[in-house]
């Protein structure tokens, strides 16, 4: 593989030699009790590496007064209060909120994802949704299942949230 080419593929890892290189030769400058210069201490790094470190590309993040990116992989639980009910919402930039229901028109504030949760049990012999105790309650024969809430409300919030994440 010629030099241009590996130039071009591996430019992270180039940088990160150049570095080390840089951070060793600055090492022995310092350790050295002061006598050698930090210019000394340069020139034992080869040429190619300060010349890679000084043309290489290096991107950075976009950061303005108001500009906000939510941290798609960081959600909040919404589960007594609505989320509106916290100011500090937006500066904490989560991605996603889950209040553990279907929204038909859910709260977005500041762009935040809604998640929508459709709850599955197994069909109780009393007839309740849910319930501890299985000496009282058992599951019923043949087993099933039942889900809440109703299939009416789920496709009306499915048609009027496409592409929200649901969790069932």
């Amino acid at each position: 593989m010629n030099g241009s080419v590996a130039r071009r593929k591996f430019p992270v890892l180039r940088l990160l030699i150049g570095m080390v290189g840089l951070g060793l030769a600055a090492l022995l400058a310092v350790g050295g009790g002061g006598a050698m210069k930090v210019a000394k201490a340069a020139e034992l790094a080869p040429t190619t590496v300060l010349t890679t470190i000084l043309t290489s590309t290096v991107f950075l993040p976009l950061i303005t007064n108001d500009y906000i990116t939510l941290a798609r992989r960081m959600g909040y639980d919404a589960i007594q209060s609505p989320i509106t009910r916290y100011p500090a919402l937006h500066a904490l930039r989560a991605g996603w909120y889950v209040d553990w229901s279907v929204q038909v028109a859910p709260v977005r504030p500041d762009g935040i994802e809604h998640v929508q949760v459709i709850r599955v049990h197994q069909k109780l012999v009393c007839g309740q949704f849910q319930n501890g105790d299985r000496a009282a309650c058992p599951y019923a024969q043949p087993l099933d299942y039942q889900f809440y809430p109703t299939q009416a409300t789920i496709e009306t919030a499915a048609k009027a949230s496409p592409g929200d994440m649901w969790l069932i």
